[in-house]
C-alpha cells in the first residue's frame, strides 16, 4: 500500500512539473509569436494575458484586445481564448466574444453571435503546419450604418485533401443559412416575392504558393489556382449553381472559366430588377438577349461560361469588367 501510494504522488509531481512547464512553453511560444506579427506589421494589444488550466488543459485568457493587420483592419474584442488539452496541445480551440468591433475604410460594424466556436488542428512539427479547422457562428449579425445583416448560421472548415504534398493544398467548406439582409433590401425583396436566402454552400481546393502555417500571420501565403466544386446558392425559386476551375496570375486575378447555370432565368431577372441590379428600362433587352442565348422561348434553365481572361471577366458574349482581385492579405 505504501508504495502504491509513493507511486501516485511521484506520478502527481510528474504531470504537475509537465503542466507547469507546458504552460510556461505556451507562453513563450505566444509571446514570440505576438513579437513576429508585430514585426510583420501587425499592431496588437492586449491589456493581460494569463494561461491556466491546471491539471489537464491550458487555457490561454486574452483581455482587451485590439488588433490592426497591415492591410489596417481593426478588431476590438472584450477577450479572446484559446484552450488546449494538456495532453493533445496541437488541438486548440477558440473561444469567441458574443461582440466583437469592426473598423475598416469601410467604415465602422459590430458582429454580434449567438454562439461562435472554433478549433484548429496543426500537424506536431516545428512551423505548426495546419491539418484541418472549423468555424460554426450561430446567430450572426453585422450592424454598420444603421443596417443589419443577419445570418442563422455560417459553417467554414478547412482540410488537408487526400493525397496533399503539404499543408499548401486545402479543401475548404462553406454553408451560409438563412441570411436575412437589411430591412431597406427586404422591403424590395418582399416586393418580388422573396424572403430570405435560404442557402449559400461553397465547396472548393485551393493551392497557395506557400503552406498554412505559423508563418501565414506574417506574410499571408498566395493562391496560385482554385478548383470550384460547387457554388450554389437557394434563394426563393431560384437557384445558382457554378463549377471549374482558375488560375491566379502575378496580379493576384483569377485566369480560367467557370460554368454558370440559373435554374429559372426569367425568375432571376425579375429578382435583379427588383434591387436595382438591373434598370427596369433595360429589363426587355436584357430578356430578349437571354433568351437567345438560352435558346428558350419560356422560362428554363441557362449556362453561361463565367470568363476570366487578360484581368476582364465575361459572362458568356457579355462583358462584366476587371476581374476580382483573389487575396489573403488582411
Amino acid at each position: 500500500m505504501g508504495k502504491l501510494v509513493i507511486l501516485v504522488l511521484a506520478a502527481a509531481l510528474v504531470w504537475s512539473g509537465y503542466w507547469f512547464w507546458g504552460a510556461r512553453t505556451t507562453e513563450r511560444a505566444i509571446a514570440e509569436q505576438l513579437d513576429t506579427m508585430r514585426a510583420a506589421g501587425w499592431q496588437i494589444d492586449v491589456q493581460s494575458r494569463e494561461t491556466r488550466g491546471f491539471p489537464n488543459r491550458f487555457d490561454t485568457t486574452f483581455d482587451e484586445v485590439q488588433v490592426t493587420t497591415p492591410g489596417g483592419l481593426t478588431l476590438v474584442a472584450p477577450f479572446f481564448q484559446l484552450l488546449a488539452l494538456s495532453y493533445r496541445p496541437n488541438q486548440v480551440i477558440a473561444a469567441l466574444p458574443p461582440q466583437i468591433g469592426l473598423e475598416s475604410v469601410l467604415g465602422t460594424a459590430i458582429i454580434t453571435n449567438d454562439k461562435a466556436r472554433a478549433s484548429m488542428t496543426v500537424q506536431p512539427s516545428p512551423r505548426l503546419p495546419l491539418d484541418h479547422s472549423s468555424l460554426v457562428v450561430d446567430g450572426l449579425a453585422v450592424e454598420s450604418a444603421g443596417r443589419t445583416l443577419r445570418i442563422g448560421q455560417l459553417r467554414f472548415a478547412t482540410r488537408l485533401p487526400e493525397g496533399a504534398p503539404d499543408p499548401s493544398h486545402q479543401n475548404i467548406g462553406l454553408a451560409v443559412e438563412n441570411v436575412v439582409l437589411p430591412d431597406t433590401l427586404m422591403e424590395q425583396l418582399d416586393a418580388a416575392g422573396l424572403g430570405a436566402i435560404e442557402a449559400l454552400r461553397l465547396d472548393a481546393t485551393i493551392e497557395l504558393d506557400a503552406p498554412l502555417d505559423r508563418s501565414a500571420l506574417e506574410t499571408p501565403p498566395a493562391p496560385q489556382r482554385i478548383e470550384l466544386h460547387d457554388l450554389s446558392l437557394d434563394w426563393g425559386d431560384v437557384t445558382v449553381e457554378a463549377d471549374g476551375a482558375v488560375d491566379v496570375n502575378a496580379a493576384n486575378q483569377p485566369e480560367g472559366e467557370l460554368l454558370l447555370t440559373v435554374n429559372d432565368w426569367r425568375d432571376a431577372l425579375r429578382v435583379a430588377v427588383a434591387l436595382g441590379l438591373v434598370p427596369e428600362a433595360q429589363r426587355s433587352a436584357v430578356q430578349q438577349g437571354l433568351t437567345l442565348l438560352s435558346g428558350l422561348s419560356g422560362s428554363g434553365e441557362l449556362s453561361l461560361p463565367l470568363v476570366f481572361d487578360a484581368g476582364r471577366m465575361s459572362l458568356g458574349p457579355i462583358p462584366l469588367g476587371p476581374a476580382p482581385v483573389i487575396t489573403f492579405g488582411g
